[in-house]
């Protein structure tokens, strides 16, 4: 009777629990869906505090089992990580939502997730991939019936194929979508299909046609009143005057597109329409105001590019940073709660223990006793061992993701470092040859002063000390390369130590050549007496022999 008693007591308990967990898991749903919603509004301004209601959205979710609210925090981190250029990061995120959506049916987000998907394999050249995902996407608005989702994607289907050169079939997926827009009355997506018909036509020098889709396109944004999407029309007028040879047209519309770029204070749009008021110039033969129009875009977008870097690698690490520290508070929670389950456990059996004690035969007491404190020694010395194990586990855990951490903030400085480098030189090397083009052409005139810009770049090649960081963020990354080729091959020279490393980073002849500031031919004959000094054999690959180092 007592036992009896004793087993109700505790099963009415547990009701009350599961009912107040379940009214629990209601209102943190909700508090799950306020902080998603406040995530989505800073996205785009104040991505780090998105982050953040993010992460903790979805420690919630978690907690709570609310599996939709996961995934939709999963969608909205990979879109927090898209705009930061951390595509992979943003893809696993994606792939996380998608799955969810998946397994439960929800078509319309996972429509959505294919589609950002496909935008992240294009942005990191991977067109069949992006191709793939879109045409996923596709299918899934077909079954929805959902137009507008129709048409957004057949637009972006179809500057996949422009991309790829397939005019046909990019001619044909625009003009389905706008025939969809049509339809539907929508003057901003008739406005973008546009563009995008125009862009075909220009790839294909059929600059009549391009110009009237790209008009067309500037009168419906004009109604609208879409100053951004104005901006992309004027450049792209401008653009089409000057390939026919209208230059004073051009002038006009791109000047017009530059006053409207830093009337929006789009910086980028700046940049591009400095380099075509150059390009115009220099078609016009006005070579003083071509030189400044052009010296102009290209200061400026090396100024964004600079910055842009040092934003994306700034807030990446404090978003890397918060993920850290959340993980760890996560841990602790879990802890906790493992803690509280363990002395609720503890209490419930030590409850039963004593019920059963009191109806067993007092010839057993002694027994039981014995055998309880041989059980409590026994769980003491397991938990102890578990979490020593735990804690261990953990450390080298977080140890691990510290040394991940610093060899991508390594590998990325290391990157922005050599494009940085290789983006200066095409540029100056462009400029050399405009400028040495102009010396030929005008026997008079500015010669004198042109003769001592080409040697200012000379100079810029020769004593750019960009190799000495080069070289530091190079030894962080890979830091005992430079050891075994010295301890190898001694008599290898800087210049042989410079192309070295370049071929490690697995750089095209291109991109060395552009970088080293160095012809085609030169370049053959320093990798010849590279491969001599190396003492290689006939059939033995240098780069093979590099990688190995």
């Amino acid at each position: 009777m007592v036992l009896r008693t004793g087993l109700c007591l505790i099963l009415c308990l547990f009701q009350l629990k599961a009912t107040f967990g379940q009214e629990k898991g209601k209102t943190m749903q909700v508090a799950t869906d306020i902080l998603i919603e406040k995530a989505k509004k800073l996205v785009n301004q104040y991505p780090d505090s998105s982050f953040s209601y993010s992460k903790q959205a979805l420690l919630l979710a978690k907690e709570h089992d609310y599996a939709t609210g996961e995934a939709q925090v999963h969608q909205l981190l990979g879109d927090i990580f898209y705009h930061q250029a951390a595509y992979e990061q943003a893809l696993n995120h994606y792939f996380a939502a998608a799955e969810h959506y998946r397994k439960h049916r929800m078509h319309p987000p996972l429509a959505s997730c294919y589609h950002r998907m496909g935008i992240i394999y294009y942005a990191s050249k991977q067109p069949d991939l992006a191709l793939n995902h879109q045409l996923k996407a596709h299918h899934l608005y077909s079954q929805l019936s959902d137009s507008l989702g129709i048409a957004r994607i057949l637009g972006s289907i179809g500057h996949l194929y422009e991309k790829k050169q397939q005019y046909d079939s990019a001619f044909y997926y625009q003009n389905r979508a706008l025939s969809i827009y049509k339809h539907l009355e929508d003057t901003s997506g008739i406005a973008k299909i546009m563009e995008n018909i125009g862009s075909v036509h220009e790839d294909k020098e059929d600059y009549e046609n391009a110009f009237i889709y790209f008009t067309q396109a500037y009168n419906f944004n004009t109604l609208q009143g879409n100053q951004y999407e104005l901006l992309s029309n004027l450049n792209n007028i401008g653009d089409v005057y000057r390939k026919t040879s209208h230059y004073d047209k051009a002038l006009i519309f791109t000047q017009r597109a530059l006053d409207l770029a830093y009337t929006l204070d789009e910086k980028n749009q700046i940049s591009s329409a400095l380099r075509d008021l150059g390009k115009t110039y220099h078609a016009l033969k006005n070579d003083s105001l071509a030189f400044r129009y052009l010296n102009e875009g290209r200061e400026l977008y090396e100024k964004i590019y600079t910055e842009e870097s040092a934003k994306q690698i700034a807030l990446l690490q404090t978003l890397f940073e918060i993920e850290r520290k959340n993980n760890e508070i996560l841990l602790l929670e879990q802890e906790q709660q493992l803690s509280n389950f363990t002395k609720i456990v503890a209490v419930a059996g030590g409850f039963l223990v004593v019920i059963l004690a009191i109806t067993i035969i007092s010839r057993q007491r002694f027994k039981i006793r014995k055998n309880r404190e041989l059980i409590d020694e026994k769980e003491k010395a397991y938990q102890a061992e578990r979490l020593s194990m735990k804690l261990e586990l953990d450390n080298k855990k977080l140890s691990e993701q510290r040394l991940q951490d610093e060899l991508m903030g390594k590998s990325k400085e290391l990157t922005t470092h050599t494009l940085h480098t290789i983006t200066k030189n095409q540029i100056l090397e462009e400029l050399k040859e405009d400028i040495l083009r102009i010396l030929k052409d005008d026997a008079r005139g500015h010669k004198k002063e042109l003769k001592k810009i080409v040697k200012k770049i000379d100079l810029n090649f020769q004593r750019d000390n960009d190799w000495e960081d080069f070289r530091n963020i190079f030894d962080k990354v890979h830091e005992s390369f430079f050891e075994k080729l010295n301890e190898k091959h001694p008599e290898l020279t800087s210049k042989d130590k410079r192309l070295a490393a370049l071929i490690k980073l697995n750089m095209n002849s291109e991109d060395i050549v552009t970088t080293l500031a160095i012809s085609s031919d030169s370049l053959r004959i320093a990798r010849y007496r590279l491969r001599k000094k190396m003492c290689l054999a006939k059939e033995e690959k240098l780069s093979n022999y590099i990688q190995g180092l």
